[in-house]
């Protein structure tokens, strides 16, 4: 993903073309974001600062959204999980508006347009049974959400809960495949998307912990450096801002970090 000539840098990025910025000399330039990880949150973030006339480059280690991205399966979440004690919590409220936002991009109506992006359900399904906490739980679930569940007849539920004892509700909460929104946006900026190796071929110059003055990489193929001086760092590596938090002299014990669980 990376090609360097010591007479030209030509970095997979179109950097010296498409993303006009600032050039210090040979290998440096000054660039107003770069962003860590290639995932969801880090690719609608280039998209929004790329439209408002930023000069941002994406910066991933892996493949992009091989992390939680992936792993999510595609659901739109609104906040349900974080209602499931029967209250609105204020992770719930963060997130309640997030569906609506999806819901129109992915008909282009706003941006990120994403109507390249394959849907796979236009909506998840709740089961409660007659567990006290499956009671709370489907209580939550219509306490101050946008998106609210729907109790639906037995001739309406899916195959996999046809028979299944309880209650069965439709929550319009879309369901995409994260590798098609992956590539939908990846396609649409390729040229501000770089791969790195964070071990070998990253390193920062800091002016005090946490505040990034430059960053270094490092080609893997004949060692050349090409130096970035961005005004702000953006970290949405998922698990991976653990590392680099502690690279920009930061503690990582502050992040967020829980199991994901789901059922297919």
């Amino acid at each position: 993903a990376v090609s360097v000539s010591r007479s030209r840098f030509r970095w997979n990025l179109g950097i010296c073309g498409n993303l006009a910025v600032e050039s210090l000399g040979e290998f440096a330039m000054r660039l107003d974001t770069v962003i860590f990880g290639g995932g969801a949150a880090g690719l609608w973030l280039l998209d929004r600062l790329s439209r408002d006339g930023h000069h941002v480059v994406l910066l991933e280690s892996n493949a992009l959204g091989a992390g939680q991205t992936v792993a999510s399966q595609g659901i739109i979440h609104g906040g349900l999980k974080y209602t499931l004690s029967g209250l609105l919590t204020r992770s719930a409220i963060s997130i309640r508006e997030m569906p609506l936002l999806w819901r129109d991009a992915l008909l282009g109506r706003i941006t990120p347009n994403l109507t390249r992006t394959r849907l796979r359900s236009e909506c998840c399904y709740l089961w409660q049974t007659d567990s006290f906490t499956s009671r709370v739980g489907m209580l939550g679930a219509r306490i101050g959400l946008q998106v609210k569940s729907e109790a639906i007849d037995a001739e309406e539920r899916p195959a996999a809960l046809a028979n299944v004892f309880g209650t069965v509700a439709k929550l319009p909460e879309q369901v995409i495949c994260p590798a098609s929104f992956l590539a939908d946006l990846a396609d649409q900026y390729r040229d501000r998307i770089l791969k790195i190796d964070v071990a070998t071929g990253l390193k920062f110059r800091l002016g005090s912990p946490g505040e990034v003055e430059s960053l270094i990489l490092k080609s893997p193929t004949d060692g050349a450096e090409l130096e970035l001086r961005p005004r702000q760092v953006v970290f949405t590596a998922g698990a991976g801002n653990a590392k680099l938090r502690e690279m920009v002299g930061l503690s990582a014990d502050v992040m967020q970090r829980r199991p994901l669980h789901m059922v297919l």
